[in-house]
């Protein structure tokens, strides 16, 4: 068992709030052209090797910039992580007793309120967490 003396109980809080904390990044990325194009280089396989123009590779540092300031702001970030794990709680699945993990049900939950599929899906789907 990774991590011998937690509970399962504090194992599933810390799920949950790492959770709820890349779903308050996403949000924040969102405003941003990044989402897109951080979820199509995870699911890529290869690294890319040609990322535009020199134009476009400069907007494209432009907006990382800008993504970079919005990712720093930390005013409230504990108190925006609560509500959101309150949120979680209220929504998850476990895969078991014993398990930390949640089901992969938050990414529906996620694409229902957001009208976009999760980015978290593919991750979890490469990832068997309690397995």
């Amino acid at each position: 068992m990774p991590f011998p003396g937690l509970s399962v109980a504090s194992r599933r809080a810390i799920n949950l709030s790492v959770i709820a904390y890349a779903e308050i990044l996403m949000q924040r990325l969102a405003r941003t052209p990044l989402l897109g194009l951080a979820r199509a280089a995870a699911l890529r396989r290869e690294p890319a090797d040609e990322y535009g123009s020199r134009v476009e590779c400069e907007a494209l540092m432009t907006q990382i910039g800008l993504a970079r300031g919005v990712l720093a702001q930390r005013a409230n970030l504990g108190q925006e992580i609560r509500a959101r794990v309150e949120q979680l709680q209220r929504a998850v699945a476990w895969r078991g007793k014993t398990t930390p993990c949640p089901c992969q049900s938050l990414c529906p939950r996620w694409a229902r309120r957001t009208g976009r599929r999760s980015p978290l899906v593919a991750p979890w789907r490469r990832h068997r967490c309690g397995r």
